[in-house]
């Protein structure tokens, strides 16, 4: 999963394209223009949504069998990949 979006009401989903985490925010910003135009207000927190790509993850290291550590690693074929080669 390389994209996400965010929403008020849905918080985060991870989408596998581009289009699908741009469509999720569209169709959430429809569906908070209808409501407006129902009671005559937009809702408080409708430009805090929104989407992008995902640069990097956090992943456990195993230091030994009793302990670990995480570190925020780059996904492969990101902006931030590509610099570090």
């Amino acid at each position: 999963m390389k994209y996400f979006s965010y929403t008020p009401d849905e918080g985060v989903t991870l989408h596998g394209s581009e289009d699908d985490a741009r469509i999720m925010v569209e169709e959430y910003l429809d569906g908070a223009r209808e409501n407006s135009g129902i009671d005559g207000e937009w809702a408080f927190d409708v430009d805090m949504a929104f989407w992008g790509e995902v640069k990097a993850r956090v992943k456990e290291l195993r230091i030994n069998d009793e302990s670990s550590d995480y570190k925020l690693t780059p996904l492969p074929n990101t902006t931030a990949d590509q610099q570090q080669t």
